[in-house]
């Protein structure tokens, strides 16, 4: 188990996220011993049954518990067996992996750059709704000059 700091940002980043599901601080838990070494698990997908013998503990970083829906959240270097072991026992698995300062630039300036284009696009979406309002109302205006008044 890793304990640096930026381990630590994601497992603080992976409770905030609960916290924003609806899941209550009460019902978020860490470091939660989830699989022993040698358990078999089974699970039915899609009327497909999957069996799988747990290599090692599998201790989950965060888990969420709310009516009767669990949520693991992985954080930092988790291996592809892991995640898929954890799908099998909770509802919903989410991977929080490390990520370096370029690739966090590199996202920052596409999500700015798609916010960009969404503003653009709800500006020109503005644009086009005041024209068919005001075609709405100038066809009802002259419908009403049209209509005999009574």
């Amino acid at each position: 188990m890793v304990n640096d700091a930026s381990h630590d940002q994601l497992i603080l980043l992976a409770k905030q996220f609960l916290l924003r599901r609806g899941f209550s601080e009460d019902r978020i838990f860490t470091e939660v011993p989830v699989l022993q070494k040698g358990q078999v698990i089974q699970k039915n997908f899609w009327n497909t049954n999957y069996t799988m013998q747990v290599r090692r503990g599998i201790i989950s970083d965060v888990v969420g518990l709310k009516d009767n829906y669990a949520i693991a959240v992985e954080c930092g270097h988790t291996p592809s067996e892991r995640l898929e072991q954890l799908r099998l026992m909770f509802d919903e698995v989410v991977y929080l992996p490390f990520v370096t300062m370029a690739e966090a630039l590199e996202n920052t300036a596409s999500l700015h750059s798609e916010i960009d284009r969404l503003k653009q696009r709800n500006e020109q979406l503005e644009a086009d709704l005041r024209e068919t309002d005001k075609k709405y109302r100038d066809l009802a205006y002259q419908l009403k000059l049209l209509l005999p008044r009574e």
